[in-house]
């Protein structure tokens, strides 16, 4: 088994080992995770090796087998988007769907009445108020940190951690790390950067603030 980024995969080192028979010859599969971040990040001027992946199918062998692995892809234009960017043809593959449906989550949406532009965030007032594990993705970094500091004003005994591209790589990891083992640390004000691979296994709540309505689950 060999693991690869998608820049790796379709660097111009991995290309030459794909021009060697010995390596070719014992290909059985590629797989990919998460493969629905081929239409998320897969913009040009993001990450557009997850765009490319499909190039890497033409120079394996026929007998190939290429798996995709994904919980959120949703069925219609992005399933169609993805299979058009990877070069596969409707109907050239097989899908098979299982629910993801978990009745131990209840979604709640709340209505906002106060906007994200200021200092002050009273529809977040909740999240202050218990010591309840709780993760919430803001749109960007700015509003993370604003919201930060807004809640360690109106309680200063929380325990909260910022997370996003802009910390070290190893502030992130610590703040992974202490989410799960420290009871201290009940709440993660984080980006989207948090999103792929998130899987807290004590988190009570997940509060989502980028659009018009502030959704917790």
């Amino acid at each position: 088994m060999v693991l690869l980024s998608p820049e790796q995969l379709v660097s111009p080192s991995f290309n030459t080992l794909l021009a060697k028979r010995e390596f070719t010859s014992r290909l059985c599969a590629l797989g990919v995770d998460e493969i629905h971040l081929v239409n998320d990040w897969g913009d040009p001027d993001f990450r557009e090796a997850f765009r490319r992946i499909g190039h890497v199918l033409v120079c394996l062998p026929p007998k190939t087998t290429f798996i995709g692995v994904t919980a959120t892809l949703l069925a219609g234009i992005d399933t169609s988007q993805l299979l058009a960017t990877q070069g596969l043809p409707q109907g050239s593959c097989f899908f098979q769907r299982r629910s993801n449906i978990r009745h131990d989550i209840r979604t709640i949406f709340r209505t906002l009445r106060h906007g994200l532009g200021g200092w002050e965030f009273p529809d977040l007032f909740w999240v202050a108020r218990g010591r309840r594990k709780t993760v919430i993705y803001c749109e960007t970094i700015s509003l993370g940190f604003w919201l930060c500091i807004y809640l360690l004003g109106i309680a200063p005994q929380k325990h909260i951690r910022i997370y996003n591209s802009m910390s070290f790589p190893t502030y992130n990891q610590s703040t992974r790390g202490l989410f799960e083992v420290d009871p201290d640390i009940d709440t993660v004000i984080a980006t989207d950067s948090l999103v792929v691979g998130f899987n807290f296994s004590n988190v009570a709540d997940v509060s989502q603030t980028m659009g018009p309505g502030c959704g917790t689950i």
